[in-house]
């Protein structure tokens, strides 16, 4: 169970088929009706990735912030690709391969609130 802004880490190991010179990793966070409410990857998020051989087992682990998200389940998925955010080959997908729950007690994420805006303000006249 998460409540939102812990420091977390994903890790996949994957078992490259080919060689693969360019190999691109993703995170895709969904809600309970599948809508991707965070997704990010190393090509977009500029995180070097070393070039992968036939054969080759490797783990990749994305550590971030979890973000403050309404309460309810939502799935993590994880792919990898080659190339770049713009022309790429998807070469594993695998959806919802982890179900989290977030539960926070704040009246504002029991209501359903998605994002917290920080500093906004009300005027009335």
């Amino acid at each position: 169970v998460l409540r939102g802004e812990e420091d977390v880490e994903f890790a996949m190991e994957a078992v490259f088929h080919r060689d693969v010179p360019d190999p691109l990793y993703g995170v895709l966070i969904k809600d309970e009706y599948g809508n991707q409410v965070v997704g990010f990857n190393s090509y977009v998020c500029a995180f070097p990735s070393k070039k992968r051989t036939k054969g080759e087992r490797a783990t990749f682990r994305f550590a971030f912030r979890m973000p403050l998200l309404r309460n309810g389940p939502y799935t993590i998925s994880a792919a990898v690709a080659e190339g770049t955010q713009e022309t790429h080959v998807m070469h594993h997908w695998v959806h919802d391969a982890l179900v989290v729950q977030v539960a926070k007690d704040d009246l504002l994420h029991k209501l359903g609130c998605l994002v917290v805006v920080e500093g906004a303000r009300l005027s009335e006249s």
